[in-house]
């Protein structure tokens, strides 16, 4: 193999296989060399096109999406040189992150004659000359970027039209191949580190090397923290998602658009094994056009609303009032307590209108003087369905030029003033005196959430006010308002307007009303568009057929918030929806922790899916969470189950949690003993038929009774009826454990029994004395009970040697000590136990006075009698004891 075919490991990894794909042609035929170096050219020109697509920032005009737009539906390669030109020097290159401005230089400056760009360029427009002998020679300066045009012209010469003559393949192939390898090892874009970013369900990720030096990432196989979407990502200022190449955690192929885009699918293709892909196209359907504003896009300037200066947008229509949490939102706009406030809740659930209904009453106030309000919203939920719209704002200097416009300050228009300074400073100190409200609506949309709120948090003080309308968010440091559902009373009134506005009253019954409330778990924008298509269809419909016909608003709704979950939060809200109950958090958690689940933090998860408005926590009246997944989101779940390569590990986690029996809110109230009791008798059953099932379940089991320790007794009783050997002591560690955590003297007096009849089965004597001592113990323990409790120590003192003396006197003397209470209540055979108690610790007047009260009151206790000759016998064998020094 040439020194021009070796694979050189500091290349990028699809660069190396495209290599060793051309190195194996060349062993082949120059015909077939010369076409895996039209291949490898074709891929170097979309790797480059894809490359510094992910180099353009988001911006509210979309140039990045723009790009894709156009790309994924290329059928042609000259398609993918012209988006080059643009991004490198049309309008998009303004948004080229500055660390790619070292790209965008190499490719666009003039070079001479002994370059790369210069040479690589020379070589292939020789090989193009081939075909059009009038093509003038390269002559003076160029620049790197004519290559791509000119290697796509060449492309559709050669590989586009017609057979290329064996002869012609010979020729042409070594300065291509020069020309091809000159892009490949020079240019910087190639030598950025990159990798395949894979996040595991412990959060942390599988970091899949693409370069030789991948130190940028590194940090991420101990860090989970950061949310990064799976797929190839290459360096520059940030990791940066490279959307148009499509890999696996392995790096074993990569794939990019070749066309024959629809609505549904297009064609992937991959240069380095010829095979191809029809993959999802739904993400690019959206027109690349200038969309229109949203309805919530902040006014263009600063006008009177109420006492205080605002651009807030106009108030909603039909807005139903949502009293109690207007008012409490509104006590925390206006106190000087909590500089950031967050109102959080799922999409359509109501945040924005709230808000500015809110912010109508707080402008008649004298609190601020000005009112500033910042949409990133993108999508409008419009009653006919879900419209894309353009986002008044998307980054921190988007948001701080907005400002700069409506404030004006002195110098704004000058040379050097800083925007995003005074910005900054604002938020510290109002410019105008006054107080100042800024409020971010959709906050989940801009470029980088978590960024720009530590920014806002670096800098805002009191009396300023932050207000943020959110469907996700993990932010340290605010006070988060929760939107759920609509009351009932709420609901109605919202949908008796809805249906009068659409002229269907007529179909909403009573009965009809109440189901749309319960399954649309009061979410507003779901109500509406339910009645939306009973005025399509004239009739009632079942709201499941209407939600899951509409992919569009599930999309809307759940789409964006459901790609930044974790892989582990994904699973739970897969298995949550599969199954729509109501459902104890600690099961949830501890089905996790079956021994064929990956390990991960199963409580974090969850915490996660509420932050993002999937699952609803409701507390019961003893302290139990439990979780419910609102009916259009778990319809979601499961679409998104239906594709997921997770879907038999959810089924069968699924299938535990069914052990639970179906419940609904309002079962919450009896608590979580019913459920798990439910729960253990459906394992019960499987393991009386499978013994092998119990290891499976045992985890499962265990981190229940933890948190509910009465679980431990179930557990007990479990071991106990299982037909493994050995088990009756795993029975024994379980009462145990519900011991160490239990508190009321009921429940633990009947543990102390069970305890201490395991360990008389298993011969465990030692156990056995120490529980029945516990169970004498216990506040409100009988007598009956002590006494039985005392005579089978004495039995067993009587029958086993086997304890220490000092532990069994402190033994007999606890129990003798508990009886000493009783004894108002004692009849004659309680005295004989006691008296016998007092013997083993040789207590013998002690013995003798409670034998002679037992004589007292039942002379006839054969017990007492037996006490009193073995005193007596005991007095004669003294009296006849010799007197000491006698001889």
């Amino acid at each position: 193999m040439s020194r021009a075919c070796e694979v050189d490991r500091m290349l990028l990894l699809p660069i190396e296989r495209m290599i060793e794909r051309v190195s194996v042609a060349r062993q082949e035929s120059d015909t077939a060399f010369f076409f895996s170096l039209l291949y490898f050219g074709e891929m170097l020109v979309k790797l480059t096109t894809a490359g510094l697509v992910a180099a353009i920032l988001d911006d509210r005009e979309r140039h990045r999406y723009r790009q894709l737009y156009r790309l994924v539906r290329a059928d042609g390669l000259g398609e993918w040189s012209v988006a080059i030109d643009d991004i490198l020097t049309g309008p998009t290159a303004q948004f080229l992150t500055p660390a790619a401005r070292v790209e965008q230089r190499e490719l666009i400056q003039r070079s001479t004659l002994g370059t790369w760009q210069y040479e690589s360029v020379a070589l292939l427009s020789r090989c193009l000359k081939e075909f059009d002998v009038e093509r003038e020679d390269t002559q003076g300066k160029i620049d790197g970027r004519r290559w791509f045009t000119i290697f796509a012209e060449f492309r559709n010469k050669t590989r586009g039209h017609g057979a290329v003559q064996g002869a012609m393949c010979s020729r042409l192939a070594p300065g291509l191949e020069r020309s091809i390898r000159l892009i490949a090892e020079n240019f910087q874009l190639f030598r950025r580190p990159s990798a395949y970013l894979y996040r595991n369900l412990s959060k942390k990720y599988r970091v899949t090397r693409l370069t030789e030096k991948t130190d940028p990432f590194d940090y991420l196989r101990s860090d989970g923290t950061p949310t990064f979407e799976n797929g190839v990502y290459i360096y520059f200022d940030s990791p940066e998602r490279v959307e148009l190449v499509s890999s696996d955690p392995d790096g074993s192929d990569f794939f990019f658009p070749n066309g024959a885009f629809s609505d549904k699918k297009y064609e992937q293709i991959s240069y380095i094994t010829d095979n191809r892909l029809r993959v999802d196209s739904s993400a690019y359907l959206t027109p690349a056009t200038v969309l229109p504003k949203s309805e919530t896009h902040g006014v263009g300037i600063l006008d009177i609303q109420g006492k205080c200066f605002g651009n807030v947008p106009p108030p909603p229509a039909n807005y139903v009032a949502r009293l109690e949490l207007e008012k409490y939102l509104y006590e925390k706009l206006m106190d000087d307590r909590h500089p950031i406030i967050t109102v959080r809740g799922a999409g359509g659930i109501g945040k924005t209108s709230l808000a500015i209904t809110v912010l109508q009453k707080v402008a008649q106030e004298s609190r601020y003087s000005a009112i500033i309000w910042f949409s990133a919203r993108d999508i409008d939920l419009m009653s006919e369905g879900p419209k894309d719209v353009k986002p008044q704002v998307r980054t921190e200097a988007e948001i701080a030029n907005e400002f700069s416009q409506l404030m004006r300050p002195t110098g704004c228009s000058e040379r050097g003033f800083k925007p995003e300074r005074y910005l900054a400073d604002s938020f510290t100190k109002s410019p105008v005196g006054d107080p100042l409200l800024f409020v971010f609506d959709n906050f989940e949309t801009v470029r980088s959430p978590g960024s720009l709120y530590a920014w806002i948090d670096a800098y805002v003080r009191n009396p300023n006010k932050v207000f943020i309308t959110t469907r996700f968010s993990d932010f340290k440091g605010d006070y988060p308002v929760e939107v759920f559902g609509m009351s009932e009373t709420e609901s109605y009134q919202l949908m008796n307007e809805t249906a009068h506005n659409l002229g269907v009253r007529k179909f909403l019954t009573p009965e009809y009303r109440q189901e749309l409330f319960r399954e649309s778990d009061g979410h507003p924008y779901v109500m509406k568009i339910l009645l939306g298509e009973v005025a399509k269809a004239g009739r009632p419909q079942k709201v499941e057929r209407i939600i899951s016909a509409r992919a569009d608003i599930l999309e809307a709704l759940f789409e964006r918030t459901y790609a930044g979950l974790t892989p582990a939060a994904k699973l739970v809200f897969m298995i949550l929806s599969n199954w729509r109950s109501t459902l104890p958090q600690l099961a949830v958690e501890a089905v996790m922790l079956r021994p064929q689940n990956e390990k991960f933090d199963a409580e974090a998860a969850l915490e996660e899916l509420k932050r993002s408005s999937f699952v609803e926590a409701r507390t019961s009246a003893d302290g139990d969470i439990f979780l419910t997944v609102p009916f259009v989101a778990a319809i979601f779940g499961k679409r998104k189950l239906a594709v997921s390569a997770d879907k038999s590990v959810v089924e069968s986690n699924t299938e535990i949690l069914r052990f639970l029996g179906a419940a609904q809110k309002t079962d919450i109230q009896r608590g979580i003993g019913p459920r798990v009791g439910a729960m253990f008798g459906q394992i019960a059953e499987k393991v009386a038929k499978n013994s092998d099932k119990l290891t499976e379940y045992k985890p499962v089991m265990e981190f229940v009774a933890n948190k509910y320790p009465p679980a431990w007794l179930l557990l007990a009783r479990l071991f106990e009826e299982s037909k493994i050997d050995g088990d009756l002591a795993r029975a024994k560690e379980a009462v145990r454990h519900y011991l160490e955590l239990a508190n009321n003297s009921e429940d633990q007096r009947a543990a102390w029994k069970k305890l201490a009849e395991y360990c008389r089965r298993t011969d465990d004597w030692n156990g056995e004395i120490h529980a029945l001592v516990g169970m004498s113990e216990l506040s409100g323990t009988s007598l009956e009970d002590v006494s039985n409790a005392a005579n089978r120590l004495n039995s067993l003192f009587k029958t086993h040697q086997f304890l220490f003396d000092h532990e069994r006197d402190l033994l007999v003397a606890r129990l003798a000590c508990v009886m000493e209470t009783h004894m108002d209540q004692a009849d004659a055979t309680d005295c004989s136990r006691l008296a016998w108690l007092y013997l083993r610790i040789r207590e013998d007047a002690k013995a003798r006075s409670v034998a002679e009260r037992g004589l007292k009151l039942n002379p006839a206790n054969e017990y007492c009698l037996k006490l009193r000759e073995k005193f007596a016998q005991a007095a004669r064998s003294e009296l006849r004891r010799p007197a000491s020094g006698t001889a």
